[in-house]
């Protein structure tokens, strides 16, 4: 028992330094998911470079061959000299009308990330992008997918998940039941 504590302690430690490490080179992840007959773009993370330089105002929920944008009402534009695909390969395909939930978040591949308005760099971001009726096929998107884009003194790193197989699915949560089933009967 005392060695399972201090195997918890030592990694609860590194994952701690790790973070507070990690932290200078905070960024936004993007992750996209099939879920049911939908495609969800799920974001989170910091801006850790921003300047409020152009106040805008409408409804930008797409996502293009060079950009992402989950915008509703006020929101505020950070332009930069430049934001590339520094690796993997993102969507071919334009989508259009989806459905934003949670903050503020986009960016364009030619020249500026947007965010809620007065956002100060280093803020957290969470939100995502909802698109109807949409899968990875048809979005442009292959499963495993993933890159970044960065510019400007940020980085956008983007995953596309795999889809997990219904029986794969059964077998991690079977295994999950029975490591809460068998630690109750060791307490």
């Amino acid at each position: 028992m005392k060695t399972t504590k201090k195997v918890a302690t030592l990694a609860a430690t590194l994952i701690t330094i790790g973070s507070l490490v990690g932290g200078a080179n905070a960024a936004m992840t993007m992750t996209i998911n099939e879920v049911g007959n939908d495609l969800v773009f799920s974001y989170s993370g910091t801006l850790d470079s921003w300047t409020s330089d152009s106040p805008s105002s409408g409804t930008f929920v797409q996502s293009t061959p060079s950009n992402f944008y989950s915008l509703t009402g006020d929101h505020d534009d950070y332009i930069t000299s430049g934001i590339v695909l520094d690796s993997g390969n993102w969507t071919s395909t334009s989508l259009s009308g989806g459905v934003k939930s949670g903050d503020n978040f986009g960016f364009d591949g030619s020249y500026w990330y947007a965010s809620g308005p007065l956002y100060t760099a280093g803020t957290q971001i969470t939100g995502s992008a909802t698109y109807t009726n949409t899968s990875y096929a048809t979005a442009g998107f292959t499963i495993g997918d993933s890159g970044s884009f960065s510019g400007g003194g940020n980085t956008v790193s983007f995953q596309v998940a795999a889809v997990p197989e219904p029986s794969s699915a059964l077998l991690v949560g079977l295994g999950a039941l029975s490591f809460v089933v068998r630690r109750r009967r060791t307490n």
